[in-house]
């Protein structure tokens, strides 16, 4: 019985790791999906490099500005197949400098 009782433990520690290194391959996933966007390349590209646009003026904002970065490939999924949430960077401009009157 108490081999039995050992097994069943060292079970569920074996699912429970099971499950954590699947979330985190979820998450990697996710993170692979994103850095492999063009998104991240401009992004990387302007805070490394100091690089813009030609004539395009910079202004410095806030951090709590900042959108979160999608952590999961689900969420980019979800976030790729419906169109109301990839609003344009202009656009989200638009809406941080003049309020969400220039939202259409």
């Amino acid at each position: 019985m108490y081999r039995n009782y050992q097994s069943q433990q060292q079970t569920r520690i074996l699912e429970q790791q099971l499950s954590d290194a699947k979330t985190e391959k979820d998450r990697l996933e996710g993170l692979i999906v994103y850095y492999n966007s063009n998104e991240f390349k401009e992004k990387a590209l302007r805070q490394s490099l100091l690089l813009k646009m030609p004539d395009e003026k910079v202004y410095a904002l806030p951090e709590s500005a900042v959108g979160q970065q999608v952590e999961t490939a689900e969420a980019v999924r979800r976030q790729q197949a419906d169109p109301r949430i990839n609003v344009p960077t202009w656009r989200q401009w638009l809406d941080y400098l003049f309020g969400n009157s220039a939202a259409s």
